[in-house]
């Protein structure tokens, strides 16, 4: 008898009224996120490029297909974006977020149809005649496909418009699973509509987010099992036969080729954003975040929009530190005993989620974050399957009544789910939000700090913001940002001699940290300014005269200069003083009201 059966193939009514459902499901717990604003790097991609999504003409069009802004190549994401921008008249927060939302409700109905096919793939020691099939497999797809619509730990992929990149490259990865099963079914139809269409969405998907570069080592591992495809491993009735491994690379080549020159493209792009971290260093944060996002799944509580790393060469390497290995090795030695035993889905299934994980891992670190929710979107697909599978088995080995309670705490649970996802969602009303529910989770984390800072600063705050980046003085962290805000929040207060001991601390840190790089003309015209402002103009002169012939700042200051040259008396010259241009801009952020 043939296994290799895909279960729903033909896409009936009950199968549409589920999609719609988790399509339904999904608006009710991100409603809230049509009321938010943009945060964080959508003010980048899309403030910053307005003009760029505002006319998707030919130039621009070829820009979002070569230009790799923020260190990632993401055309189609730049083009859903634009699209966007016409269909609700421009930046329309609350319109880019309903996209978000709905393109999440897909992936929940992509999802649903995955597990169909899958389920009816997967036999885990069970005869032939008990694979699952057809409507049997509804009910445990629907349920796992709902969890996944729910749950918060997605919150980030979904309420986030720039990770509008994550959110397209699961729907078609997730297309491309799909007509990846179909073109290695028994039916010759689903087989031709398939052929071909795998390349093309995965294609799609690279040109979304590089996330997507190991896709053709995940299509090797479900090679295995479950399409037994394999000559490592057969199934013993697969009837088209088991194919050489050589064979099986060849048949990949087009998307082996792709994901290699994404990651290299990918890895040239961020060069700058590289952090040079201690190999064992990397490791270790990265045995922790293969724990946590398992954690997370397992128990959804203490979210946060950024991580700080497990472990740095400041934090040094303690015995808690390797927890998360032994963790790790437990699940690694469980599925692999359980794949002896006969029990193939456990072992492909935690080697798919840690392959998908690999691009993120921070092995070539780009960022300042440990680990990311939205890291965890794609890669936790096999999680999903096991629900599936767990409520099949609950059907199959239980009494009517214990599946009803099974049924009833189910439903509770994803309530829970739904109403924690939507409280999750208020985390990215703004910036202010944002950046305050991280410092309450963990008070120092650098980046929050940096960040709210500014917003203060920005807001008029000044007080509240110069609090927010002495909470930064003391930890091991780069303090150039610190500073460099604090000078600004220095002489809006009129804090003239906060402001020098700030400039001073700032080129004395940068000359202790070679790979930092300090301008010097904006140095000494900043310092000069203050000088001038606090009455010694002897001392501003000094400053003044060690700019460089062609610095464009030396002409700035040189009409103060000149006044002092010709002899005009020093109160004059101070009183002269506030006609000088600000702040410099290369050594503070221009328009940064």
């Amino acid at each position: 008898m043939k296994t290799s059966q895909v279960s729903g193939s033909k896409f009936r009514p009950l199968n549409a009224i589920a999609v719609v459902g988790l399509l339904l499901a999904s608006l009710w717990v991100y409603a809230g996120t049509v009321a938010n604003e943009f945060v964080w790097d959508t003010v980048f991609y899309l403030q910053v490029h307005e003009q760029r999504i505002a006319q998707l003409n030919l130039e621009n069009f070829i820009w979002m297909l070569t230009s790799a802004e923020a260190f990632y190549w993401h055309p189609v994401t730049w083009w859903s974006w634009a699209a966007d921008y016409k269909l609700y008249g421009g930046l329309d927060a609350g319109g880019f977020h309903l996209t978000n939302v709905v393109i999440h409700g897909l992936n929940s109905g992509l999802l649903f149809l995955l597990l169909l096919k899958v389920l009816g793939f997967t036999r885990n020691r069970l005869p032939v005649a008990e694979t699952i099939t057809g409507q049997h497999a509804i009910l445990p797809a629907f349920i796992a496909a709902l969890v996944f619509a729910v749950h918060p730990q997605h919150v980030e992929s979904v309420a986030w418009v720039a990770e509008r990149k994550d959110l397209l490259c699961q729907f078609f990865l997730l297309l491309a699973l799909i007509t990846y099963f179909d073109q290695h079914s028994q039916n010759r139809k689903a087989r031709w509509s398939g052929s071909g269409l795998t390349l093309v969405f995965f294609l799609l998907a690279l040109m979304s987010k590089p996330m997507a570069v190991t896709f053709p080592l995940l299509l090797l591992l479900l090679d295995v099992y479950p399409l037994g495809r394999s000559r490592y491993y057969q199934p013993g009735t697969e009837s088209a036969g088991p194919t050489p491994v050589t064979r099986l690379l060849w048949e990949k080549w087009p998307y082996i080729l792709a994901a290699l020159l994404v990651a290299v493209a990918t890895i040239a792009a961020s060069q700058g954003a590289i952090t040079q971290v201690p190999v064992g260093i990397k490791l270790l944060n990265a045995f922790n975040s293969i724990v946590a996002y398992i954690s997370k799944f397992l128990i959804p509580v203490s979210f946060t929009p950024h991580y700080p790393y497990f472990t740095t060469p400041a934090k040094g390497v303690e015995l808690q530190h390797f927890i998360p290995v032994i963790g790790f090795l437990a699940i690694s030695a469980s599925v692999v005993v359980a794949w002896i035993k006969g029990h193939r889905g456990w072992l492909i299934g935690w080697l798919f989620y840690l392959v998908s994980l690999l691009p993120v891992l921070g092995l070539i670190s780009a960022g300042t974050q440990g680990m990311a929710d939205r890291f965890s979107y794609f890669p936790t697909l096999p999680f999903y399957l096991a629900i599936a599978i767990g409520v099949k088995k609950i059907g199959d080995r239980f009494s009517a009544s214990f599946q009803r309670m099974a049924l009833i705490a189910g439903l509770g649970v994803v309530l829970l789910l739904g109403f924690k996802t939507a409280n999750q969602v208020k985390v990215w009303r703004n910036e202010l939000t944002l950046f305050q529910s991280i410092i309450d989770i963990y008070p120092d984390n650098y980046t929050a700090r940096d960040n709210m800072g500014i917003l203060l600063l920005r807001a008029g705050a000044y007080d509240a913001a110069i609090r927010q980046f002495n909470a930064i003085e003391q930890m091991p962290v780069d303090q150039t940002s610190m500073l460099s805000w604090r000078v600004i929040a220095h002489l809006e207060t009129g804090n003239l001699d906060g402001a020098l001991r700030d400039l001073v601390q700032l080129k004395n840190y940068a000359e202790g940290h070679p790979r930092l790089r300090l301008d010097l003309d904006c140095y000494h015209y900043d310092l000069g300014w203050i000088h001038a402002q606090l009455g010694s103009p002897d001392r501003a002169v000094e400053q003044f005269l060690l700019l460089g012939p062609d610095s464009s700042l030396a002409y700035q200051a040189s009409q103060w200069l000149d006044s002092i040259a010709a002899g005009e008396a020093e109160a004059a010259a101070v009183e002269r003083a506030p006609a000088l241009p600000g702040y410099c801009p290369a050594l503070f952020p221009q328009n940064w009201r």
